[in-house]
């Protein structure tokens, strides 16, 4: 992988060649649910668990297709896969304390993920 002189990656890399980095993501989504973040806080952290929750999905969805279609596991990551979907599309109710739940909600998808994630990649032998 190489970068341009911008710093950018070039063209021909795809972003699926990219290794998902797991750990800091289940770590991000952590923070979130278990400290009392500023609005300002929040608002980034919902933003960065769409961008998360967004590149686990595609993902997951490539590990799904390439499973077994009786793989128990694929399966219960499917349902994942929507329920991350669906919160993905729900817009959070008025005020601060809803949008913190909204937060908090895509958060628990982030961890939920990237269970599905470690146990699709590396499964119990």
């Amino acid at each position: 992988m190489t970068q341009d002189g911008r710093g950018t990656l070039d063209a021909g890399v795809e972003a699926a060649a990219l290794p998902l980095d797991v750990l800091t993501m289940q770590e991000t989504a952590r923070r979130v649910l278990l400290e009392r973040l500023s609005i300002g806080e929040v608002e980034v952290a919902a933003i960065t668990m769409r961008g998360h929750i967004e590149l686990l999905i595609a993902d997951l969805q490539q590990l799904i297709r390439s499973s077994h279609p009786e793989d128990r596991e694929a399966q219960v990551a499917l349902v994942g896969v929507m329920e991350a979907q669906r919160r993905l599309t729900t817009t959070p109710g008025p005020g601060h304390d809803a949008f913190r739940r909204h937060a908090r909600k895509l958060a628990m998808s982030v961890v939920s993920l990237c269970g599905h994630h470690e146990t699709l990649t590396h499964p119990a032998a």
